[in-house]
């Protein structure tokens, strides 16, 4: 029994331990402040925004003719929920225009998250990421939502 103690006890020091390299790791920490800054940025939040609504409003075969979506929509036009050709443009050049700037940094992310969980191991890092990064991200989607809600 005190073999399986002290066994018990070397392994949650070393998961601890683990933790702790991660949680130290310039490129974790570098990873955590840039994706902070990303999903909080009132253009991020535009862009998503943006998806959204044109998502909702743009024709189910949009997909198969979204590299001639001009000449396209024109032409399907009553197949959206858009309220005039105007918005249908306007809208897929915003959303264009939105996805050249954060696809990149997008991919960036999914990137240095790969090499982080290839370094730290991908069970122990996801366990950090989830709580050290999501639940950040969480808290404070939450304060700027009571700073507008308070300041609006």
């Amino acid at each position: 029994m005190k073999k399986v103690f002290l066994f018990v006890v070397l392994l949650l020091s070393i998961s601890g331990y683990s933790q702790e390299d991660v949680l130290k790791d310039p490129d974790f920490l570098k990873f955590k402040e840039d994706y902070i800054n990303l999903y909080l940025s009132d253009g991020f939040i535009r862009y998503l925004d943006v998806q959204d609504e044109f998502l909702k409003k743009r024709p189910d075969d949009y997909l198969e003719n979204q590299d001639n979506y001009e000449s396209w929509i024109k032409q399907n036009l009553s197949k959206s929920k858009f309220k005039n050709l105007d918005e249908a443009l306007a809208l897929h050049k915003e959303l264009s225009d939105l996805t050249a700037i954060y696809e990149p940094q997008i991919l960036k992310q999914f990137e240095m998250n790969y090499k982080l969980s290839q370094k730290h191991g991908e069970e122990e890092f996801r366990e950090i990421y989830y709580r050290e990064v999501q639940d950040a991200i969480t808290e404070a989607f939450l304060v700027k939502i009571r700073s507008e809600a308070k300041n609006g």
